[in-house]
């Protein structure tokens, strides 16, 4: 109750002290005061974080986003004095291996757990079994499929992440406007089925409306891995060699995407739009290997994913149901 009382005191304070800052110098004195209230209030919080352990699940740490995920996490979690404990699967289809890793965070009795789910129904039961555990759960860059969560009594607190429709909609609109005499596009998905990976291909499909010229050629599935997308885009090579561009919905598709036209001699006829914004994909595209990525800010989302665990540990029930992060397309030209 004490590290309840104590965060709810936090947030009162620092909201007080933004309604001092924003009035006129006469009110310098007070707004100090609220200041140095925050900092001895955050101190105490701070001492009292020791005692909240934070579960945070990824699925996993193949690429710069999920790396960046990890990063934000660890580095907010020790700035302002919370444990935390970072699991991890080795690939993007270990649901069952997933699934072990949340019920081994219930057993552990972590205060709240966040969630980088592989499946969108997969993972509902063991979300059911946190609820049940009084341990709130926050999802962060994928969702799940909320009908089903409803139907079976399992509730999260929020989504955190890219809204990805909009996202794949601004990589549409980018192609739209790259190519205004037209081009045949090939289109490179996940999986087939999560939430997250559809959304980027009816967004893009959206996107692309904008120049009437733009035809989709072949949309091909993968296992959103850099080998399939190496694999997958030779044969959409082979069956499309008159395509001009390529989007595909990760940045690890788009990479061996990139490899497979670079490998047919093809590096300055096509050309690779990517999402996520990996360190590597905006390096490609500065040195015109590629178009470019749809960005997202991963180290965001951890620390508003911390942040509002803590919220909810703190009592606050106001707190949305989606919470959108910025996307764009990098590098900026």
């Amino acid at each position: 109750m004490k590290k309840i009382l104590v965060l709810m005191l936090t947030l009162a304070l620092i909201v007080m002290a933004a309604g001092c800052a924003g009035t006129t110098n006469a009110t310098t004195a007070a707004t100090t005061t609220a200041a140095a209230a925050v900092t001895t209030a955050a101190a105490e919080t701070s001492k009292e974080n020791k005692d909240i352990t934070i579960g945070y699940i990824c699925k996993h740490q193949l690429d710069d986003f999920m790396q960046t995920l990890r990063k934000g996490a660890e580095e907010h979690a020790a700035k302002i004095g919370v444990n935390l404990i970072f699991m991890s699967t080795e690939r993007h289809t270990e649901v069952e291996k997933q699934v072990q890793l949340m019920d081994d965070m219930i057993t552990k009795q972590v205060d709240a757990i966040i969630l980088v789910a592989t499946d969108p129904t997969a993972l509902i039961p063991a979300i059911k079994r946190a609820n049940e555990a009084n341990i709130p759960v926050v999802l962060v860059n994928d969702t799940i499929d909320d009908a089903a969560a409803k139907e079976q009594g399992a509730e999260y607190v929020t989504y955190i992440g890219t809204d990805n429709f909009q996202g794949g909609k601004v990589g549409g609109e980018f192609i739209a406007a790259k190519y205004p005499d037209g081009a045949k596009v090939a289109v490179l998905s996940g999986t087939p089925g999560l939430p997250a990976g559809d959304a980027r291909i009816t967004g893009f499909q959206e996107g692309v409306k904008a120049n009437s010229k733009i035809e989709i050629v072949s949309i091909q599935p993968t296992d959103w891995s850099r080998d399939q997308g190496f694999s997958v885009m030779q044969n959409v090579l082979t069956a499309n060699p008159d395509i001009t561009a390529v989007y595909c919905a990760a940045d690890l598709i788009a990479l061996g995407a990139m490899e497979a036209v670079e490998q047919a001699g093809l590096g300055d006829k096509i050309k690779v739009l990517g999402f996520d914004g990996s360190v590597e994909a905006i390096e490609m595209a500065k040195a015109g290997r590629m178009l470019g990525s749809v960005a997202q800010f991963p180290y965001e989302m951890s620390v508003q994913g911390i942040d509002t665990a803590l919220k909810v540990l703190a009592g606050e029930t106001n707190i949305p149901k989606v919470i959108n992060t910025d996307c764009k397309v990098l590098p900026e030209s």
